[in-house]
């Protein structure tokens, strides 16, 4: 197809605009985010996200819990949208999310792939932008008579950090707004589970789902 006979007339005069105002900034933002010392900085950082928090209820209330994608959907506030398939609860369960962390924009199958009764869940996204979101339950233990059950949360997400020159903007700002992200979540568990029974699986419905398959095998 010939080019438009619109463009040759219209290209040259802004073609020098378009080059200062896209390419100088660039240009001056490579320069910074590779000097050595700034590299250096960054390259010994963690790039994983993991968050923990006590809950007040017991781990088999809280997996239960988590089990239902549902209650993730209302807990969870850097994921803006979720289509859920038919089969929301327990392992297979499966949606497509997306989800909103800075400038990171990002449409994913989750499946719910492992259900370790009552300390492991396993919510893995799917694609090559995929990752993993391993959420652990560990109980802690308690003396006084009466006391409530408390629960240590952790979600932890295992990421390789970004090349250069986006490694720098990982850091400063979608690592620490996804670690915002999972604080929060921890918070709207809290205010879910603590201090009344959560949502318990019946022992049909956990056993007649459990080896029912979910969406495609995970390679990313």
């Amino acid at each position: 197809m010939s080019p438009s006979p619109v463009l040759p007339a219209i290209l040259p005069p802004v073609l020098p605009t378009l080059l200062a105002a896209v390419c100088l900034p660039l240009i001056a933002l490579l320069s910074a985010a590779t000097s050595p010392a700034m590299a250096a900085d960054y390259d010994e950082m963690n790039a994983d996200i993991s968050v923990s928090a006590r809950v007040d209820a017991t781990r088999e209330q809280v997996f239960s819990y988590l089990l239902d994608l549902q209650h993730l959907e209302a807990m969870v506030p850097c994921i803006g949208k979720w289509e859920m398939s038919q089969r929301t609860f327990g392992e297979g369960a499966s949606a497509m999310v997306r989800y909103d962390i800075g400038a990171m924009h990002r449409r994913l199958p989750v499946s719910l792939s492992r259900a370790d009764a009552p300390h492991r869940i396993d919510l893995e996204h799917l694609g090559n932008l995929g990752f993993i979101t391993v959420i652990t339950l560990r109980e802690e233990a308690f003396t006084a008579e009466g006391e409530t059950p408390k629960t240590m949360v952790t979600l932890l997400t295992p990421l390789n950090p970004p090349p250069w020159p986006f490694r720098k903007y990982y850091y400063d700002a979608v690592q620490t707004e996804w670690k915002t992200c999972y604080a929060t979540t921890l918070e709207n568990l809290a205010r879910a589970v603590g201090g009344r029974p959560a949502p318990m699986a019946s022992p049909a419905r956990w056993e007649g789902e459990a080896d029912v398959g979910g969406l495609v095998d995970g390679s990313r």
